[in-house]
């Protein structure tokens, strides 16, 4: 309702002169401007403006909602404003249009931008698309500043790193500079020198000198039992058997001395030959090796590094026939025999024999001899098997996978057991008859074999039509049912 109505609305007279008075107002209005929606008489302000047009009070845009408070103000085509802006009308500034700019590799949108540039040195651009104000780019967009120890030229779309002896100072840089100078240290022969692409801020260990070692960064003495005689990041080496060391930091290991041996790597010390006991050695050798010549004595024999008692009649291991003389230095190995069936073998070097598993893909066809510490070996299965019965021993045990279903008329036949064997015959895995099918049939039908029996799981699945007086809702494996009991229908 118009300001001079609520003035003059006490009598007709003044209703009267109000109406003229506010269509005149309006008649106005409309002369000067036909964008206005909506507007007060009493001090020609706008409230809001149609499509296109904006409120002439808007001081700064981008959508923002117009104060309206200003007597005298206007409604203003957007136009006027070129083409970065749009205009919803009602009480709404004018807002920024946006575009979308796709720009290629090594190629970004700088700030202010409404065009793709260079990328600028010190950082990579990919390809992309982006969304910016119709004026222009807000921020820099599809650039990434090249990470420290990294470097670009402009136009780059991937930094390179920098090589040994360089880095950069921090992300986005133009160049590499040098970094780390060769240090030594003559304590504890420390050569410290660029580790390559590194990004931290001191120099680091790259190297160290005889009798130590490089860890965590640093340089460690080498431990006792251990040597390094070379200047190297390689780590410390255990002593040689025939040596030993007691000292920490050292560039090589001792020889063991006269009487002694050492027959294991990394010690600190040698054991006396006369350890080994029930034995004789000869004095006069220089021992300097990890050998300590010596001989057992009478009812003794060598085993390793010991002298043990020997039994002419020991007995093969378990699953092997035999006896042997270990006092005539005899060996399982060279008497001890297991006798395997056809369909069995040994898998392992001292395993008495045992059925040929399933997943052998192979098969023991003939009985055999196997020594002691050996193992067997299988005859394989024909090209494409999956596995084979445990303890098979010809090529007709090895099998393949069954089919997943198998096609049959008012129904489907799912796999639900079994295999498809290799026949010596056909020369191929053609035996289906073992292969299993679970029956779903249609409704109206039951499910039978082919032999006319019910049943759930078979070879020959068939989908029969129930007789009259009988039934089949089709679930899986479900026969043909009486209907008697069932309710009508």
């Amino acid at each position: 309702m118009h300001t001079f109505y609520k003035v003059l609305q006490k009598n007709t007279l003044r209703k009267k002169i109000c109406v003229f008075l506010c269509a005149l107002c309006t008649a106005s209005l409309v002369v000067l401007s036909n964008a206005n929606a909506g507007y007060t008489c009493s001090n020609l302000t706008y409230v809001e403006c149609n499509s296109g047009y904006y409120l002439s009070d808007c001081t700064t845009y981008d959508g923002l909602e117009a104060p309206s408070t200003s007597a005298g103000n206007s409604c203003k085509p957007c136009s006027d404003l070129g083409d970065s802006y749009e205009c919803v009308g009602g009480t709404t500034c004018p807002k920024l249009k946006n575009t979308s700019v796709t720009c290629g590799s090594g190629k970004y949108i700088a700030k202010g931008a409404t065009t793709c540039s260079d990328c600028p040195p010190g950082y990579f651009c990919e390809a992309g698309t982006y969304t910016i104000a119709a004026n222009g780019a807000t921020e820099a967009v599809g650039a990434t500043a090249c990470a420290q120890g990294s470097y670009s030229a402009a136009g780059a779309s991937a930094c390179i790193a920098c090589q040994g002896g360089e880095t950069t100072s921090g992300a986005g840089k133009s160049k590499c500079d040098a970094y780390c100078a060769n240090k030594s240290n003559a304590t504890s022969w420390v050569t410290a020198t660029w580790a390559k692409n590194s990004v931290s801020n001191g120099c680091k260990v790259s190297a160290c000198g005889k009798g130590y070692e490089l860890k965590s960064g640093s340089c460690s003495a080498c431990a006792q039992g251990h040597f390094k005689n070379t200047t190297t990041a390689e780590a410390c080496t255990p002593c040689y058997k025939g040596t030993y060391q007691d000292t920490t930091g050292q560039a090589s290991c001792k020889s063991c001395d006269k009487g002694t041996y050492q027959d294991a790597e990394g010690q600190i010390s040698c054991k006396a030959c006369t350890e080994i006991v029930h034995s004789t050695w000869e004095l006069s050798s220089g021992l300097t090796s990890d050998t300590c010549p010596f001989e057992c004595v009478s009812g003794y024999i060598k085993v390793g590094r010991e002298c043990q008692s020997c039994n002419p009649e020991e007995k093969c291991p378990d699953g092997y026939d035999g006896t042997y003389d270990k006092c005539k230095s005899q060996t399982p190995e060279g008497i001890c025999k297991a006798y395997c069936k056809a369909g069995e073998y040994v898998a392992a070097a001292g395993a008495a024999c045992s059925p040929v598993p399933s997943d052998a893909y192979g098969y023991a066809a003939a009985p055999h001899t196997v020594a002691y510490g050996a193992t067997s070996q299988l005859s394989d299965c024909p090209g494409g098997a999956t596995g084979n019965n445990e303890g098979a021993s010809n090529e007709e045990h090895c099998y393949t996978d069954c089919p997943k279903t198998k096609a049959i008329n008012n129904g489907t036949a799912e796999y639900a057991s079994g295999h498809v064997y290799y026949s010596s015959q056909s020369k191929g895995y053609t035996n289906t008859q073992n292969c299993k099918y679970s029956v779903d049939c249609d409704p109206r039908y039951g499910a039978q074999n082919a032999d006319g029996e019910n049943t759930h799981n078979t070879n020959s699945p068939m989908c029969t039509l129930c007789s009259i007086g009988s039934y089949s809702a089709g679930n899986v494996g479900e026969n043909c049912k009486p209907c008697s009991g069932m309710p009508d229908g």
